[in-house]
Parts: C-alpha cells; structure tokens; sequence
C-alpha cells in the first residue's frame, strides 16, 4: 500500500537539494581556485629558474606537494598517514609497469618498422639526473593535474568518469604553452595522462600515477633516447616533448589509452582481493575477544 509522503518531509528535501548543489559549487569554485592559483606560481617559478633545470625540478615538485597539502589532498586515501610502505611500493611498480610497458611496446613497434635506429649510448651522470628530473616532474604534474582535482571533485560529489576526462585534459597543459607544439605531441600527452588518471580512480592514490608517468617520462624522455641509449628517429618521433609526430606518437599515445582501459582495471583487483580478506580476520578476531570477555 502506497503512502504519500508527509508535507514535512518534502520540504526538507526541496531544501536539501539545493544546499546540496550549493556546496558542490562551493566545491569546484574552491578546486578551481587552487588549480589556478598554483598553475600560476609554477609558471612563474619555471621563468625565474628556467636554466637550472634540477632546481627547478625539485623546488616547484616540493612546493606543490606542500600546496597540495594544504589543501587537504593526500597521497594515498586508503592510507592518509602513509604507514603501509608496502603498499605505497607495491602501488608504484604497479603504475611504473604499465607506463613502461605502454612506452617500450610503442618504441619497439618503431624499431620493427624500422622509423627508429637505436645504438649503444654513453650514460652517465647525465643519465642520473634526468632521472631525478623525471622523478620530480612527475609528482608535480600528478599532484597538480591528477590530484587535486580528484579530491574537490569527490568533496563535491562528481563521479569520477568526468573527473577522469577533465584530468586527462589538464595533461598537454605544458605542451600548450610552448610554441611549435604538434598534434602528435598532444595526443601523446593526452594518451598518457588519460592512462594516469585512471591508475588514480583506480587505486585512489597518487603512488600508481606517479609510477606511470615516470616511467613513460624516462622511456620517451631524453634519459633513454639520449643517455642511456643513442635513438636516431627516421619517420617520426616518440617522445614526451612539443615536437613528437608521426605514426610512432600516435601509436605510442593509443597503447598508453588501451592499457588505461583494459589493464589497469584488472591489474589491482587483486590486491583489492588481498586486503579484504585481512579486514575479515581482523574483526573476527575483535568480535572473539569481546565474547571472551561477556
């Protein structure tokens, strides 16, 4: 038998609704406002240090993890204090397999049709700071781009399907702002960024997207194709930069977008399998003790 709602109880939900979406703009005008702000002061930061490229590396990657911060983002939200290094580490080579997978494939596909000739390189200390370099450049874009727009979009309720696109937008925001940037280049950025995001939604933590993008950034950055390897590009060129084109960007960017969306869904739902079991122990444990002691 169906019973009308009281009049009471419609009001508070006609009430309800609009507090509701007046919190969520809240929300986003709050996000928007960190996103911009801290976008301006990188950007200003990268002109004053633009050529001591390690400084600027480090110092705008530990200025926005402190920004971050503040803002009340966390690296991991399954572990906001960051006790388990476990799974931090576990969550790292889990993205870093995919981005240096989604990378490696693109490059080997290259060498097979013979757009790219690869010899011995000369690396050195050169090597090892473009990877710091990477490193640094990573937790920047991650926490910036990936991130802090995660965490106003869940305060505010969105899902996390949009957040995703409006993430993997954000990524070629470098490339943009550089004259001379290509197609292939955004595309490229786009693939891998679309690929990060979902490593984020996924995991819910900052560790896997991180992984990825270093893994791609020294792959398809001048730490291998200029360091540790000597790469002479003949059609094309695949590289995490303005000035990539041709087939093997393109190639390089639909591998980084496939594994986004078949692999990474599958690859941490067994550690999802792992945990819960664990929980169920531990309570069972808790719910044993207390009947001991009634």
């Amino acid at each position: 038998m169906w019973i009308p709602p009281k009049p009471e109880a419609l009001d508070v939900a006609q009430k309800a609704s609009p507090n509701r979406v007046r919190s969520a703009l809240a929300e986003l005008g709050t996000g928007a406002a960190w996103l911009l702000g801290l976008t301006a002061v990188l950007l200003l930061a990268d002109g004053l240090l633009h050529q001591v490229p390690m400084a600027r590396a480090l110092l705008t990657a530990l200025g926005t993890s402190i920004a971050v911060g503040r803002a009340g983002v966390v690296w991991d939200e399954d572990d906001p204090s960051g006790d388990d290094s476990r799974r931090s580490a576990r969550l790292l080579v889990g993205g870093i397999a995919r981005g240096l997978g989604a990378g490696a494939f693109a490059l080997a596909i290259a060498a097979v049709a013979g757009w790219v000739t690869v010899d011995r390189g000369r690396p050195g200390l050169g090597a090892l700071l473009a990877v710091a370099v990477a490193v640094a450049t990573a937790v920047r874009e991650e926490l910036l781009f990936r991130a802090l727009p995660f965490h106003f979009a869940k305060r505010a309720g969105i899902d996390d399907r949009p957040t995703v696109v409006f993430a993997t937008l954000l990524s070629p925001t470098p490339f943009l702002l550089s004259s001379g940037t290509t197609a292939a280049a955004v595309a490229l950025s786009l693939g891998f960024g679309f690929l990060s995001a979902r490593l984020l939604v996924r995991t819910r933590s900052v560790w896997s997207s991180i992984g990825s993008n270093v893994a791609a950034r020294i792959v398809l950055g001048p730490t291998l194709q200029t360091a540790a390897l000597a790469f002479a590009w003949q059609k094309g060129e695949a590289t995490l930069s303005p000035l990539a084109s041709g087939a093997p960007a393109w190639i390089a960017a639909g591998l980084a977008s496939v594994i986004g969306l078949l692999a990474v869904p599958r690859a941490f739902e067994a550690m999802k399998k792992e945990t819960t079991p664990v929980a169920g122990r531990a309570s069972g444990r808790r719910r044993s003790l207390r009947t001991r002691r009634r």
